[in-house]
């Protein structure tokens, strides 16, 4: 059900009654089976309760889903599409990409809106390593905590949107700092079908040399926030180096390491090969150089994010 999130939070409003509740509080009209004064469909929307998808409204708050797209109600298939019906405020929403009906949490400010939540990730945790299967199967994780991560501290989960809202864009948002990184797979694709393709190395060399400061031309690149070595590079998603028969692993994220035939360690990125979230930085530098500026917090989180 659609929950007005934003708007309790800085109003101390509460959403509409809705069901037997709203039911109680409607004017007798509003079961009388005609469509009468002040409703937008029959015993819907208006001064009654809220309306099913496809009935007749005129603002948002007719429509159970929350969308009203035109003049029908709204059962969206993703967060961008309700966002392009001019539902603009972020909050829970139902959603039908495919056959199944659930609800999802979508952000309709950050960056143009239209995002919907797929997966929340806390460096305390080991639940989302990169071994974990939640990244390359359809199971779920505290799939019912459908409100982003909003402090450092966070917590895992991994929703069902993950595993059937599909996009073009995808987006992990940190908490500390406070920055994205941004990933564009070669077509429209679920979360679930990213993870489970192969490496794609978007920025990066890993070649046993040093290789200069290739990890800065990516725009998710934090030039105060991040300090890379020069040898084998890697921003991408599913990155593996083997280099000198040790494996280093990441889901999404930048890895570097500080000579020619090392493998890097991850860096900055979610699903390392021992925690959910890693933020930390290169301090050893003693073949190939380093660039940009080492920050290190001592907890964060993040939110994954598709469109």
């Amino acid at each position: 059900m659609f929950a007005l999130a934003g708007c309790r939070q800085i109003f101390g409003l509460e959403p509409p009654a809705t069901g037997d509740a709203a039911q109680a509080d409607a004017p007798a009209s509003c079961s009388d089976n005609q469509l009468s004064p002040g409703e937008t469909d029959v015993d819907c929307g208006g001064i009654c309760p809220a309306c099913g998808t496809g009935a007749s409204c005129t603002q948002h708050s007719d429509c159970k889903t929350g969308v009203c797209a035109g003049t029908k109600c709204l059962l969206a298939k993703t967060c961008l599409e309700i966002r392009n019906a001019g539902q603009l405020t972020s909050g829970i929403y139902p959603i039908a990409p495919n056959a199944m009906t659930f609800d999802a949490y979508c952000d309709q400010t950050t960056e143009g809106g239209g995002w919907t939540l797929v997966m929340k990730l806390s460096s305390a945790s080991l639940a989302l390593r990169f071994d974990a299967p939640q990244w390359t199967t359809a199971a779920t994780l505290f799939e019912d905590d459908l409100d982003p991560n909003s402090a450092p501290q966070g917590r895992d989960a991994k929703l069902v949107a993950y595993n059937e809202v599909a996009g073009t864009e995808m987006r992990l948002r940190w908490l500390d700092p406070d920055h994205s990184f941004a990933y564009t797979p070669p077509s429209a694709t679920t979360a679930l079908g990213v993870f489970m393709g192969g490496e794609d190395l978007v920025v990066g060399k890993e070649t046993d040399q040093c290789n200069g400061q290739l990890l800065s031309m990516s725009p998710s690149f934090l030039a105060n926030g991040m300090r890379h070595a020069t040898g084998h590079q890697f921003y991408g998603v599913n990155g593996q180096d083997n280099a000198n028969g040790t494996n280093s692993h990441m889901r999404w994220g930048f890895g570097s390491n500080d000579e020619q035939t090392n493998p890097w360690l991850p860096h900055q990125g979610a699903g390392t090969d021992d925690t959910s979230l890693t933020w930390d930085s290169q301090t050893d530098c003693t073949e190939c150089s380093c660039y940009g500026n080492e920050y290190v917090p001592s907890e964060t989180s993040a939110n994954m994010w598709i469109r």
